[in-house]
């Protein structure tokens, strides 16, 4: 997916069909390899349970993925803010700036990294 499609995707600024041809089997997709992911972990972890599944990435910000992997996980599902805490400076758009949260988590975490 190139830069232009998923801003669309975000955005909601596609076609009709594209929600059935190719973002529902990307969104099954996505909760089908969280589900393996989890199999995973429980066989080779010592817990037999998680708490709470945090999303963070650009497909964090599909609208609605967090319902949708808490529906079919079962497993209490959030998308990751890494702005909670932060004051925004009053020149920072912050509808703008929320829409591209999930995808900021690594330079958030760098950038904190950088005060110790």
């Amino acid at each position: 997916m190139n830069l232009t499609t998923t801003r669309q995707v975000i955005e909601d600024d596609l076609p009709d069909s594209y929600a059935t041809d190719v973002l529902q089997p990307f969104q099954e997709a996505l909760v089908q390899q969280i589900g393996r992911a989890l199999h995973f972990f429980y066989s080779t972890a010592t817990c037999d349970r998680v708490d709470r599944i945090i999303l963070a990435g650009g497909a964090a910000g599909i609208r609605g993925i967090d319902r949708l992997v808490e529906e079919h996980i079962g497993t209490a599902t959030v998308v990751a803010d890494p702005f909670t805490r932060i004051p925004l400076a009053p020149e920072v758009k912050s509808s703008a700036l929320r829409r591209d949260t999930p995808a900021m988590m690594i330079a958030v975490g760098l950038t904190l990294r950088g005060f110790d």
